[in-house]
């Protein structure tokens, strides 16, 4: 059971870090060596938090799709 939530956990981090809102700059110097170094750096947070973090960031990506289209919307 405890190799099934650390499994489980490893990917909630790796699904975290690709819907994780990066800036230009940031997307610009990814890297899989980031990718490696962002993952030791959450190496500590249980999957609870991480499934946290992932709502989050949908949530936001949600909100600025929806910016978007508004934007859209007002061009026409």
């Amino acid at each position: 059971m405890i190799l099934d939530y650390e499994n489980l956990r490893i990917a909630c981090m790796e699904l975290y870090l690709s819907v994780k809102i990066r800036s230009d700059s940031e997307i610009e110097a990814f890297s899989k060596e980031k990718f490696e170094e962002e993952k030791r750096q959450l190496a500590g947070v249980d999957g609870f938090t991480l499934v946290d973090y992932i709502k989050k960031s949908i949530e936001q990506l949600m909100n600025m799709k929806m910016d978007e289209g508004m934007i859209d919307d007002n061009n026409y």
